[in-house]
Protein backbone atom coordinates (compact mmCIF):
# COMPACT_ATOMS: atom_id res chain seq x y z
CA UNK A 1 0.00 0.00 0.00
CA UNK A 2 2.79 2.41 0.93
CA UNK A 3 4.97 1.79 -2.38
CA UNK A 4 1.39 2.56 -3.89
CA UNK A 5 1.07 5.77 -2.16
CA UNK A 6 4.74 6.62 -3.08
CA UNK A 7 4.18 5.72 -6.76
CA UNK A 8 1.37 8.04 -7.14
CA UNK A 9 2.99 11.19 -5.63
CA UNK A 10 5.79 10.45 -7.57
CA UNK A 11 3.65 10.72 -10.72
CA UNK A 12 2.35 13.55 -9.54
CA UNK A 13 5.40 15.15 -8.99
CA UNK A 14 6.40 14.73 -12.64
CA UNK A 15 3.57 15.80 -14.13
CA UNK A 16 2.98 18.83 -12.18
CA UNK A 17 6.30 19.93 -10.22
CA UNK A 18 8.67 19.43 -12.63
CA UNK A 19 10.82 21.81 -14.38
CA UNK A 20 8.76 22.66 -17.04
CA UNK A 21 5.82 23.23 -15.15
CA UNK A 22 7.43 26.59 -14.07
CA UNK A 23 6.29 30.34 -14.96
CA UNK A 24 7.64 31.77 -17.42
CA UNK A 25 9.61 34.99 -16.84
CA UNK A 26 10.17 38.50 -18.02
CA UNK A 27 14.07 39.40 -18.02
CA UNK A 28 15.45 42.61 -19.18
CA UNK A 29 19.38 43.45 -19.97
CA UNK A 30 19.54 47.46 -19.99
CA UNK A 31 23.19 48.99 -21.15
CA UNK A 32 24.23 52.51 -21.14
CA UNK A 33 27.40 53.77 -22.82
CA UNK A 34 28.19 57.66 -22.64
CA UNK A 35 31.83 57.27 -21.51
CA UNK A 36 33.71 56.62 -24.68
CA UNK A 37 37.69 56.57 -24.96
CA UNK A 38 38.01 57.13 -28.31
CA UNK A 39 35.18 58.72 -29.84
CA UNK A 40 32.76 61.58 -28.98
CA UNK A 41 30.89 60.87 -25.93
CA UNK A 42 27.42 61.04 -25.47
CA UNK A 43 25.17 62.83 -22.69
CA UNK A 44 21.66 60.63 -21.98
CA UNK A 45 22.73 57.14 -22.71
CA UNK A 46 23.27 56.51 -19.42
CA UNK A 47 20.33 58.14 -18.02
CA UNK A 48 18.16 56.25 -20.90
CA UNK A 49 19.22 53.41 -19.47
CA UNK A 50 18.44 54.24 -15.68
CA UNK A 51 14.85 55.27 -16.49
CA UNK A 52 14.36 52.20 -18.52
CA UNK A 53 15.40 49.99 -16.34
CA UNK A 54 13.04 51.25 -13.27
CA UNK A 55 10.40 51.63 -15.28
CA UNK A 56 10.44 48.07 -16.62
CA UNK A 57 11.22 46.90 -13.26
CA UNK A 58 7.86 48.43 -11.98
CA UNK A 59 6.26 46.19 -14.56
CA UNK A 60 7.26 43.18 -13.12
CA UNK A 61 11.11 42.71 -15.50
CA UNK A 62 13.95 41.11 -13.25
CA UNK A 63 16.52 43.84 -14.12
CA UNK A 64 20.36 43.61 -14.97
CA UNK A 65 22.13 46.72 -15.36
CA UNK A 66 25.33 48.08 -16.97
CA UNK A 67 26.80 51.51 -17.73
CA UNK A 68 30.06 52.56 -19.89
CA UNK A 69 30.94 49.24 -20.70
CA UNK A 70 33.96 48.34 -22.82
CA UNK A 71 33.75 45.00 -25.18
CA UNK A 72 35.08 42.47 -22.52
CA UNK A 73 32.38 43.71 -20.07
CA UNK A 74 29.61 44.19 -22.47
CA UNK A 75 30.29 40.01 -24.01
CA UNK A 76 30.19 38.80 -19.94
CA UNK A 77 27.00 40.94 -19.49
CA UNK A 78 25.41 39.18 -22.20
CA UNK A 79 26.51 35.90 -20.98
CA UNK A 80 25.26 36.24 -17.47
CA UNK A 81 22.35 38.06 -18.91
CA UNK A 82 21.31 34.95 -21.39
CA UNK A 83 22.17 32.56 -18.60
CA UNK A 84 19.45 33.39 -16.71
CA UNK A 85 16.58 32.55 -19.57
CA UNK A 86 14.88 29.64 -19.61
CA UNK A 87 12.37 28.35 -22.27
CA UNK A 88 9.35 30.39 -22.66
CA UNK A 89 10.57 33.06 -20.78
CA UNK A 90 10.22 37.23 -21.70
CA UNK A 91 13.47 38.77 -23.39
CA UNK A 92 13.99 42.51 -23.61
CA UNK A 93 17.28 44.23 -24.31
CA UNK A 94 17.59 48.10 -24.70
CA UNK A 95 21.17 50.02 -25.83
CA UNK A 96 22.10 53.17 -25.72
CA UNK A 97 24.82 54.65 -26.80
CA UNK A 98 26.65 54.39 -29.97
CA UNK A 99 25.76 52.20 -33.09
CA UNK A 100 26.88 52.11 -36.61
CA UNK A 101 26.13 49.50 -39.96
CA UNK A 102 29.00 48.38 -41.81
CA UNK A 103 28.46 46.31 -44.92
CA UNK A 104 24.63 45.87 -44.22
CA UNK A 105 25.20 44.73 -40.84
CA UNK A 106 24.62 46.61 -37.54
CA UNK A 107 26.67 47.18 -34.56
CA UNK A 108 26.52 48.19 -30.89
CA UNK A 109 29.37 50.31 -30.04
CA UNK A 110 31.43 49.75 -26.66
CA UNK A 111 33.06 51.93 -24.63
CA UNK A 112 36.76 51.67 -25.85
CA UNK A 113 35.62 50.62 -29.27
CA UNK A 114 38.83 52.33 -31.28
CA UNK A 115 38.81 55.24 -33.62
CA UNK A 116 39.05 54.14 -37.40
CA UNK A 117 39.11 55.05 -40.84
CA UNK A 118 37.65 54.23 -44.24
CA UNK A 119 39.23 51.05 -45.07
CA UNK A 120 39.63 49.59 -41.22
CA UNK A 121 35.88 48.67 -41.24
CA UNK A 122 36.91 44.95 -40.22
CA UNK A 123 39.22 46.13 -37.55
CA UNK A 124 35.76 47.83 -36.03
CA UNK A 125 33.77 44.85 -36.42
CA UNK A 126 35.56 42.79 -34.25
CA UNK A 127 36.00 45.49 -31.81
CA UNK A 128 31.81 45.85 -31.59
CA UNK A 129 28.92 44.24 -30.63
CA UNK A 130 26.87 42.34 -33.27
CA UNK A 131 23.20 43.20 -32.97
CA UNK A 132 22.59 39.51 -34.56
CA UNK A 133 24.52 37.98 -32.06
CA UNK A 134 22.92 39.57 -28.92
CA UNK A 135 19.76 38.10 -30.57
CA UNK A 136 21.19 34.60 -31.29
CA UNK A 137 22.90 34.68 -27.73
CA UNK A 138 19.10 35.17 -26.51
CA UNK A 139 17.37 33.08 -28.87
CA UNK A 140 19.12 29.93 -28.75
CA UNK A 141 18.19 29.77 -25.00
CA UNK A 142 14.87 29.07 -25.87
CA UNK A 143 13.29 32.31 -24.82
CA UNK A 144 9.28 32.91 -26.06
CA UNK A 145 9.28 36.73 -26.44
CA UNK A 146 12.53 39.03 -27.43
CA UNK A 147 12.05 42.55 -27.81
CA UNK A 148 15.32 44.86 -28.62
CA UNK A 149 15.04 48.63 -28.44
CA UNK A 150 18.05 50.35 -29.80
CA UNK A 151 18.09 53.83 -28.84
CA UNK A 152 21.39 54.24 -30.71
CA UNK A 153 20.92 55.51 -34.26
CA UNK A 154 23.32 58.92 -33.22
CA UNK A 155 25.68 60.38 -35.37
CA UNK A 156 28.72 58.25 -36.90
CA UNK A 157 31.33 58.57 -34.37
CA UNK A 158 33.87 57.93 -36.96
CA UNK A 159 32.40 60.60 -39.27
CA UNK A 160 35.06 63.07 -40.05
CA UNK A 161 34.07 66.51 -42.25
CA UNK A 162 35.21 66.81 -46.02
CA UNK A 163 35.96 63.21 -46.54
CA UNK A 164 34.33 59.45 -46.72
CA UNK A 165 33.62 58.28 -43.61
CA UNK A 166 33.70 54.14 -41.90
CA UNK A 167 30.44 53.15 -42.06
CA UNK A 168 27.19 54.67 -42.86
CA UNK A 169 27.00 58.39 -42.58
CA UNK A 170 24.26 57.81 -39.79
CA UNK A 171 21.99 55.40 -37.90
CA UNK A 172 21.42 51.57 -38.78
CA UNK A 173 20.28 49.56 -41.63
CA UNK A 174 17.62 47.73 -42.21
CA UNK A 175 17.40 44.77 -40.33
CA UNK A 176 15.54 40.90 -40.62
CA UNK A 177 13.91 40.05 -37.44
CA UNK A 178 14.01 36.38 -36.60
CA UNK A 179 11.17 34.38 -35.78
CA UNK A 180 9.80 35.59 -31.90
CA UNK A 181 11.76 38.93 -32.18
CA UNK A 182 10.28 42.31 -31.84
CA UNK A 183 12.92 45.12 -32.58
CA UNK A 184 12.38 48.83 -32.22
CA UNK A 185 15.35 51.25 -33.11
CA UNK A 186 15.30 54.86 -32.16
CA UNK A 187 15.21 56.27 -35.76
CA UNK A 188 14.43 55.16 -39.36
CA UNK A 189 16.99 53.35 -41.86
CA UNK A 190 19.84 55.95 -42.17
CA UNK A 191 18.26 58.83 -39.92
CA UNK A 192 19.66 60.25 -37.04
CA UNK A 193 18.34 60.49 -33.56
CA UNK A 194 17.96 63.67 -31.44
CA UNK A 195 19.31 63.54 -28.22
CA UNK A 196 17.75 67.10 -26.76
CA UNK A 197 15.61 69.62 -28.55
CA UNK A 198 18.04 71.83 -28.67
CA UNK A 199 20.53 73.97 -26.38
CA UNK A 200 17.60 74.60 -23.79
CA UNK A 201 16.14 71.07 -23.83
CA UNK A 202 16.69 70.46 -19.70
CA UNK A 203 14.67 66.79 -20.29
CA UNK A 204 17.66 64.16 -19.30
CA UNK A 205 16.24 61.45 -21.19
CA UNK A 206 16.82 61.19 -25.43
CA UNK A 207 13.48 62.37 -27.57
CA UNK A 208 12.93 58.48 -28.29
CA UNK A 209 13.16 57.27 -24.46
CA UNK A 210 10.86 60.50 -23.18
CA UNK A 211 8.31 59.19 -24.94
CA UNK A 212 9.13 55.17 -24.84
CA UNK A 213 8.50 55.13 -20.82
CA UNK A 214 5.31 56.78 -20.65
CA UNK A 215 3.77 54.27 -23.28
CA UNK A 216 5.42 50.99 -22.04
CA UNK A 217 3.36 52.06 -18.46
CA UNK A 218 0.11 52.52 -20.42
CA UNK A 219 -2.66 50.24 -19.72
CA UNK A 220 -3.76 47.67 -21.78
CA UNK A 221 -1.37 48.86 -25.12
CA UNK A 222 -0.60 46.23 -27.53
CA UNK A 223 3.36 46.11 -28.40
CA UNK A 224 2.97 46.81 -31.51
CA UNK A 225 0.14 49.60 -31.02
CA UNK A 226 2.77 51.28 -28.71
CA UNK A 227 5.46 51.34 -31.52
CA UNK A 228 2.97 53.04 -33.97
CA UNK A 229 2.14 55.90 -31.42
CA UNK A 230 5.84 55.95 -30.42
CA UNK A 231 6.59 56.52 -33.91
CA UNK A 232 4.00 59.33 -34.01
CA UNK A 233 5.11 60.92 -31.15
CA UNK A 234 8.65 61.01 -32.00
CA UNK A 235 8.50 61.77 -35.15
CA UNK A 236 5.78 65.00 -34.27
CA UNK A 237 8.44 66.36 -31.69
CA UNK A 238 11.55 66.02 -33.78
CA UNK A 239 9.59 68.12 -36.84
CA UNK A 240 8.91 70.82 -34.05
CA UNK A 241 12.90 71.84 -34.57
CA UNK A 242 12.59 70.73 -38.43
CA UNK A 243 14.73 67.28 -37.65
CA UNK A 244 13.66 64.18 -39.27
CA UNK A 245 13.17 61.13 -36.96
CA UNK A 246 10.50 58.31 -37.29
CA UNK A 247 11.47 55.06 -34.95
CA UNK A 248 11.33 51.82 -36.96
CA UNK A 249 10.03 48.88 -35.83
CA UNK A 250 10.46 45.10 -36.79
CA UNK A 251 7.81 42.48 -35.57
CA UNK A 252 7.80 38.40 -35.92
CA UNK A 253 6.09 37.98 -32.52
CA UNK A 254 3.32 35.67 -32.56
CA UNK A 255 0.36 36.80 -30.45
CA UNK A 256 -0.10 39.97 -28.29
CA UNK A 257 2.39 41.45 -25.84
CA UNK A 258 1.53 44.09 -23.23
CA UNK A 259 3.90 45.56 -20.86
CA UNK A 260 1.42 46.85 -18.87
CA UNK A 261 -1.68 44.47 -18.90
CA UNK A 262 -5.49 45.90 -18.84
CA UNK A 263 -8.31 47.03 -20.70
CA UNK A 264 -7.63 47.72 -24.53
CA UNK A 265 -8.28 51.49 -25.41
CA UNK A 266 -11.46 51.77 -27.59
CA UNK A 267 -10.57 53.43 -30.92
CA UNK A 268 -13.92 54.46 -31.74
CA UNK A 269 -13.93 56.62 -28.01
CA UNK A 270 -10.56 57.71 -28.42
CA UNK A 271 -11.25 60.99 -29.59
CA UNK A 272 -13.46 61.60 -26.67
CA UNK A 273 -10.60 60.71 -24.17
CA UNK A 274 -8.00 63.46 -25.04
CA UNK A 275 -6.29 64.63 -21.97
CA UNK A 276 -6.29 68.35 -20.55
CA UNK A 277 -2.83 68.65 -21.99
CA UNK A 278 -3.86 67.82 -25.11
CA UNK A 279 -6.97 70.37 -25.48
CA UNK A 280 -4.97 73.17 -23.76
CA UNK A 281 -1.83 72.65 -26.55
CA UNK A 282 -4.52 72.86 -29.37
CA UNK A 283 -5.59 76.35 -27.99
CA UNK A 284 -1.78 77.83 -27.78
CA UNK A 285 0.20 76.04 -29.90
CA UNK A 286 0.00 78.75 -32.54
CA UNK A 287 0.95 81.42 -30.34
CA UNK A 288 4.10 83.14 -29.91
CA UNK A 289 3.95 84.20 -26.09
CA UNK A 290 6.68 82.55 -24.12
CA UNK A 291 4.83 83.14 -20.81
CA UNK A 292 2.20 81.20 -21.60
CA UNK A 293 4.58 78.57 -22.85
CA UNK A 294 6.28 78.43 -19.91
CA UNK A 295 3.16 78.33 -17.80
CA UNK A 296 1.79 75.53 -19.87
CA UNK A 297 5.22 73.47 -19.30
CA UNK A 298 4.54 74.38 -15.55
CA UNK A 299 0.95 73.77 -15.34
CA UNK A 300 1.51 69.96 -17.93
CA UNK A 301 5.52 69.10 -17.18
CA UNK A 302 5.19 65.73 -17.73
CA UNK A 303 3.26 65.39 -20.88
CA UNK A 304 3.99 64.37 -24.16
CA UNK A 305 2.78 68.30 -25.46
CA UNK A 306 4.63 69.99 -22.57
CA UNK A 307 7.91 68.53 -24.93
CA UNK A 308 6.09 70.07 -27.47
CA UNK A 309 5.64 73.42 -25.95
CA UNK A 310 9.39 73.57 -24.87
CA UNK A 311 10.24 72.96 -28.51
CA UNK A 312 8.44 76.34 -29.40
CA UNK A 313 9.48 78.28 -26.32
CA UNK A 314 13.50 77.33 -27.26
CA UNK A 315 12.58 78.41 -30.83
CA UNK A 316 11.40 81.61 -29.12
CA UNK A 317 14.46 82.14 -27.23
CA UNK A 318 16.86 81.14 -29.68
CA UNK A 319 15.31 83.52 -32.35
CA UNK A 320 18.17 85.47 -33.81
CA UNK A 321 18.26 89.62 -33.39
CA UNK A 322 19.85 91.60 -36.20
CA UNK A 323 20.31 94.46 -36.91
CA UNK A 324 17.92 95.82 -40.45
CA UNK A 325 17.03 98.79 -41.88
CA UNK A 326 13.48 100.61 -42.42
CA UNK A 327 11.91 101.09 -46.19
CA UNK A 328 13.15 104.23 -46.94
CA UNK A 329 9.34 105.32 -47.56
CA UNK A 330 7.66 107.14 -44.40
CA UNK A 331 4.22 107.66 -43.60
CA UNK A 332 2.67 111.10 -43.87
CA UNK A 333 1.23 111.40 -40.66
CA UNK A 334 3.14 110.62 -37.03
CA UNK A 335 2.21 109.13 -33.90
CA UNK A 336 3.17 108.38 -30.29
CA UNK A 337 4.11 104.29 -30.12
CA UNK A 338 3.82 102.41 -26.68
CA UNK A 339 5.33 99.68 -26.08
CA UNK A 340 2.81 96.63 -27.44
CA UNK A 341 2.30 98.79 -30.42
CA UNK A 342 1.84 97.57 -34.41
CA UNK A 343 2.43 99.71 -37.18
CA UNK A 344 3.47 99.86 -40.72
CA UNK A 345 5.90 101.89 -42.47
CA UNK A 346 3.81 101.86 -45.72
CA UNK A 347 1.00 99.19 -47.45
CA UNK A 348 3.48 97.14 -48.60
CA UNK A 349 6.19 96.96 -45.88
CA UNK A 350 6.33 94.23 -43.08
CA UNK A 351 3.84 95.02 -39.69
CA UNK A 352 6.61 96.21 -36.70
CA UNK A 353 5.31 95.79 -33.48
CA UNK A 354 7.16 98.61 -30.63
CA UNK A 355 9.32 96.28 -28.22
CA UNK A 356 8.90 96.60 -23.95
CA UNK A 357 11.86 98.93 -23.42
CA UNK A 358 9.57 101.68 -25.66
CA UNK A 359 12.57 103.19 -27.86
CA UNK A 360 12.59 99.99 -30.17
CA UNK A 361 10.62 98.66 -32.77
CA UNK A 362 10.65 95.11 -34.17
CA UNK A 363 9.67 93.46 -37.43
CA UNK A 364 10.23 90.74 -39.83
CA UNK A 365 11.09 90.60 -43.86
CA UNK A 366 11.51 87.52 -45.14
CA UNK A 367 11.03 85.54 -42.11
CA UNK A 368 14.17 87.27 -40.78
CA UNK A 369 13.94 88.69 -37.30
CA UNK A 370 15.56 92.09 -36.80
CA UNK A 371 15.24 94.41 -34.60
CA UNK A 372 16.65 98.81 -34.43
CA UNK A 373 16.47 101.73 -32.53
CA UNK A 374 13.82 104.50 -33.46
CA UNK A 375 12.48 107.51 -31.84
CA UNK A 376 9.27 107.77 -30.48
CA UNK A 377 7.14 109.49 -32.62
Amino acid sequence: MSRTCLFVLTSLVLLFGGAGSAEAKRLALVIGNNDYENVADLQKAVNDAEAVGDALRDLGFEIFRAQNLNRRAMNRKLLEFSSRIEKGDTTLFFFSGHGIEIDGSNYLLPTDIPDAKPGQESFVVAEAIGTNRVMNMIRNRGSGINILVLDACRNNPFQREGTKSLGSTRGFGRIAAPKGTFIMYSAGVHQEALDRLGANDANPNSVFTRNLIPLMKTPGLLLTDMARQLRRNVEKLALSISHDQRPAYYDEVTGDFFFTPGNRPNPASAPLQRSAAERAWDRIKDLKDRDIFEAFIKRFSNSFEADLARSKLNKLKETKVAVGVFPKKQPSTTRQYRPGDTFRDCDECPEMIVVPSGSFMMGSVKGEKYRVKREDR
